[in-house]
Formats: C-alpha cells, structure tokens, sequence
C-alpha cells in the first residue's frame, strides 16, 4: 500500500509527535518514512530480516528445539530478531520435525489478558494461514 491511512497520517501530523518507531515489513516501512519526511520526524526502523535459524545433523534435537522456540516465540513471534526461516539438515530434520510440532501445538494461545497465554492471537486470516 502507498497510503498509511488517515489515522496515522494525522498522528504523524501532530505538532507533539517528534519520533517514529517502527518494526515491521519493508514495505509498510517505506511509507511510514515517506509520511514522517512530509513533517521532518526522526524515524527508527527495524524493517525486514529474515533470520535463519539452522540445525545441523550432530545437534542435539532437544537443545535446537529450546533455542528454535526462542528464536521465533519469543514475544510471540513479535520480535524482530525472530527466526523467519528453518534451516536442519537431512539427518536430523525428521525429528527436528516433529519435536517443533508438539511443542507449536502446545503454546496456549489466547488474549493477551490472561495469565496463562503464551501466544496472543492473529489478527488475520493470512497471519494464521502464513
């Protein structure tokens, strides 16, 4: 999209507003620094990654499972620093595999209210099919 809607082209318009903190796509960035131009905003952004996170054969499968949930749940997978891509190897994958599966299938997803969430939910239909 070329227009960051009308809700943030009026905050960004705001006399008061004096930095712009960003961390998402490169795309939505790239219109977030062209509104934040138009008012001379300083801008910090965090835009794209695609940290890999890779699994050799001689690892250790439940130790490269702790660090994999880390890498790509931590802060529910909001984080930029989150693992976008899997990279394991031939002879260990099958059990990389399904080891990542349980251990997906068991977060406790929920709203960010309760306690006992661990995984706040999607806001889109393409976010949960992604």
């Amino acid at each position: 999209t070329s227009n960051p809607g009308p809700v943030t082209a009026a905050m960004l318009a705001d006399a008061r507003v004096r930095k712009l903190s960003f961390t998402g796509s490169t795309g939505i960035g790239r219109v977030l620094l062209a509104e934040a131009a138009k008012h001379v905003i300083s801008c910090s952004m965090e835009l794209g990654g695609n940290a890999p996170f890779i699994v050799f054969d001689d690892a250790d499968v439940e130790a490269a499972l702790d660090g994999a949930m880390i890498a790509k749940m931590r802060n529910a997978g909001e984080a930029c620093t989150a693992a976008n891509r899997l990279y394991v190897q031939a002879g260990i994958h099958d059990a990389f595999a399904e080891g990542l599966r349980k251990r997906m299938a068991s977060l406790n997803v929920g709203p960010g209210t309760d306690s006992e969430t661990e995984c706040g939910p999607m806001i889109t239909r393409k976010a949960v099919d992604k």
